[in-house]
């Protein structure tokens, strides 16, 4: 599936055809297998995920450690937790793990600044 493709179909929300040409420009879809940490405790973010087709586990520690689910992401969505880290900069506070075979848009982070304020 080409990106404008999977834009138009999952994400309608960007309707500016400039932002659209420069997710195909500046991102990549990528396939990943079950099972696979996307994000982890502690980590930098270089991409900020755009799922396209299966889901996502998202997870965060509590006070003992313990990981505890919070929701799934699913195709048309993204995690604003994700979005957060990607924008501050900050280290994760979650973890993401593909729970099943999983396509996204991988969009580089140092990209978001800049369409943050552009669109």
């Amino acid at each position: 599936m080409e990106i404008q493709k999977a834009l138009q179909q999952f994400f309608p929300v960007f309707h500016e055809q400039e932002l659209k040409d420069q997710i195909e420009q500046n991102g990549e879809i990528v396939e990943v297998e079950p099972g696979t940490v996307i994000m982890d405790f502690g980590s930098y973010m270089k991409i900020m995920p755009l799922v396209i087709e299966g889901s996502v586990k998202i997870l965060r520690k509590d006070e003992e450690g313990n990981e505890l689910f919070l929701y799934y992401l699913n195709p048309g969505e993204t995690c604003a937790m994700t979005l957060s880290c990607c924008m501050a900069n900050k280290p994760s506070e979650i973890k993401a793990i593909a729970d099943e075979n999983i396509k996204l848009i991988a969009i580089p982070a140092n990209v978001l600044g800049t369409w943050m304020n552009q669109y």
